[in-house]
């Protein structure tokens, strides 16, 4: 039975039968997920023992309120009132992100007051988060697999790979950490004194394992990339106090079906919310940066093929560009699983290819749903539209239900 607690959540104290017949009383944030109350006692020492059932809404008013329920005369106002304030504070994340587990998370980030702070000077801040994004992915061992960048808000679905963290050696974690945080005192503008830190660091044991976990950490890379966002943001409006509102969110993803269904839906958000008259233009989705690599890949397997039939002797792989791929996010096929020593990024699903995840992308854009924008039935295909040859889709989709037990 799991006792972490997810920090989104809300909703309804619930009695169910124990492993031997008896009553016990969960937490139920999910028809999936329930959660024992005893886990609270740790965090709530007020809680009764004698505990029967608690009704726990959220209201966008108030927050949390308690509903009538059994034994709830057992607790005084002040404690009803701790109770609130644990449930509404949450658990340290460090409780709520488990790598055991799952090393996948949907991670949503607000602005204060939901205000369109992300679009007040243009595009220029939304263009700052996808830099500052490109340069922690290549610092830390938390890796994007798909986001998207809205007026007030943002999406990220981020990849933990302790196992990378593990392979770096003592002077790679702190020329990382260096990089990200530089050291005072002038310190990086004399070699001498720069290679004097680091051979410091790199004999400080104890420093070496501390930050080798904050680069592992999804709180860590959040907190380096909301910072300076809010601090140069501050500075331009000349205001100050919060540009964020409150924690992020993360919520843990558990299949690679839901992985897909996560990726798809972050996706479409700009255009869902209309934005954009078409899934692939926004800018500053993980969408765009697809087709874009999608694209130039393409043109350089073309040029290749063109050069070979013009009668270039030369194999293949020397015909071909020896440039990385132009896409800095996780890829959609997992190739590390057919055991290729050269792909340095874990994909996100074996066996999907890019043309297939656009197909999935339009086919639900064209569902309808209420509030929301969709495809009109008569708009083109997204590969006819990108000039895309089509995969085989409908195969790789019976073939992946089959896989996923569907």
């Amino acid at each position: 039975m799991r006792t972490d607690l997810p920090n989104d959540g809300s909703s309804l104290f619930t009695r169910r039968n124990g492993a031997r017949g008896g009553t016990r009383t969960h937490l139920s944030l999910s028809p999936m997920m329930p959660y024992p109350i005893g886990s609270l006692r740790t965090h709530l020492p007020c809680l009764p023992r004698m505990v029967s059932v608690y009704s726990i809404a959220l209201t966008d008013q108030s927050g949390i309120r308690i509903d009538k329920a059994a034994g709830l005369d057992t607790l005084t106002k002040y404690e009803q009132m701790s109770l609130i304030r644990g449930l509404k504070m949450g658990l340290p994340r460090k409780q709520i992100v488990d790598t055991a587990s799952t090393c996948l998370y949907h991670v949503v980030s607000r602005c204060v007051r939901r205000a369109s702070l992300l679009s007040r000077k243009g595009e220029r801040r939304k263009r700052w988060i996808k830099d500052r994004l490109k340069v922690l992915n290549r610092l830390f061992a938390v890796h994007v697999c798909g986001y998207s960048i809205m007026d007030n808000h943002l999406h990220l679905v981020l990849r933990i790979d302790p196992a990378e963290a593990a392979t770096w050696s003592a002077r790679e974690v702190a020329k990382r950490w260096s990089t990200l945080h530089p050291p005072q005192s002038g310190v990086g503008r004399s070699p001498e004194r720069f290679e004097q830190w680091l051979d410091d660091r790199v004999r400080d044991s104890e420093w070496i394992a501390a930050t080798r976990a904050k680069l592992g950490c999804m709180s860590q890379y959040m907190k380096d990339l909301k910072q300076p966002i809010a601090q140069i943001a501050n500075r331009e409006d000349g205001e100050r106090g919060h540009f964020w509102e409150g924690r992020f969110k993360s919520i843990p993803i558990r299949s690679e079906r839901d992985l897909l269904v996560t990726c798809v839906y972050v996706d479409l958000n700009p255009f869902a919310a209309g934005k954009c008259a078409l899934p692939e233009q926004d800018l500053f989705t993980s969408l765009r940066d697809r087709v874009a690599a999608h694209q130039t890949n393409a043109t350089n397997e073309k040029d290749a093929l063109e050069s070979a039939r013009s009668g270039d002797q030369r194999p293949m792989d020397r015909l071909m560009p020896s440039i990385p791929s132009p896409l800095w996010i996780d890829p959609i096929w997992s190739m590390k699983r057919d055991g290729r020593p050269d792909v340095e990024r874990q994909g996100l699903v074996h066996g999907l290819t890019c043309r297939d995840y656009l197909c999935m992308v339009d086919a639900t854009a064209r569902m309808v749903r209420e509030g929301k924008a969709h495809l009109r039935h008569d708009v083109q295909p997204i590969l006819s539209r990108l000039d895309i040859a089509a995969d085989d889709f409908a195969g790789n989709v019976v073939r992946l239900r089959e896989q996923w037990g569907m």
